[in-house]
Formats: C-alpha cells, structure tokens, sequence
C-alpha cells in the first residue's frame, strides 16, 4: 500500500518512529529494488545546526520547505542522502532515511549504490544510501 502525503503531515520525531519497518520500494532500468527502512533520523528547523533548513530556504533546500511527503535528495562524501519532508508546508522539518535492509534486487541495489559493503554477512549493517528518484513507499 503506498503511502498517502497526509502520513507525513506529523512531527517530525512521530514521523521518524512510523517509517522504521516501512518499505521503500524504487524500480530501476536493472530492475525493481526494494528494502526495509531501519533506521531514520529526525531533523527539525528550530535550533537543530544539523538540519539544513536551520539557517533559511536557499536555492538547494527549497524542497525541504515543501508539502509533507515530498523527497529532499542531496549529495554528499560521493553518495545521495534522502529526507522525507514532515510537518507542515514552509516549516522545513524533514526525517533522513538513515539505512535500509535490502530484499528485492540485490544485483540492481548493489549497481546503484556508491559504497560497495555486499560482502558483509548482513546486509542491515550496510547503513547505505542511493540515488532515489521516482520511487514509491509503501507500508511493510
């Protein structure tokens, strides 16, 4: 079931708890890849140096000041970071999408991901982001 835009209109911390156990799902030319999310972080605008709406909307945080539900996508250190926008339009609060177990399309998980770590014997200890874009969430 994907998830309606109005699951995010929460705070921040309440939006955080709800995704963990959630799965993100993305299909990609190698194929659908999908994965548990296992971990999050939450990122509030008033007083949080970390969040990067703390110090006004710029041209390359305009998306975290959107509608809840909306993706905020960035790079960083050679690999993509994901937030999901919370709260209500203009506030600039978002929650981090810190790591995902993968289960579906490992080959084409591994092909779009920037840190190589499919050696390990749990792929859960890969805190691992990758470049999402035109991806659905859907409830686990």
């Amino acid at each position: 079931m994907r998830l309606k835009a109005d699951f995010f209109d929460a705070s921040t911390l309440t939006i955080a708890k709800r995704l963990l156990g959630k799965r993100l799902v993305r299909q990609l030319p190698e194929g659908l890849v999908a994965g548990w999310i296992v971990e999050t972080e939450a990122y509030h605008w008033r007083g949080d140096a970390a969040c990067h709406t703390s110090r006004s909307i710029t041209k390359s945080n305009r998306a975290m000041f959107g509608p809840p539900g909306t993706l905020y996508v960035y790079p960083i250190h050679a690999k993509y970071c994901m937030n999901i926008v919370t709260e209500r339009e203009g506030r600039g609060a978002a929650v981090l999408i810190r790591a995902i177990e993968p289960t579906d399309g490992s080959a084409a998980f591994k092909a779009a991901t920037t840190f190589q770590c499919w050696e390990t014997p749990n792929l859960s200890d890969c805190s691992q982001s990758f470049k999402y874009h035109r991806h659905h969430i859907v409830a686990g």
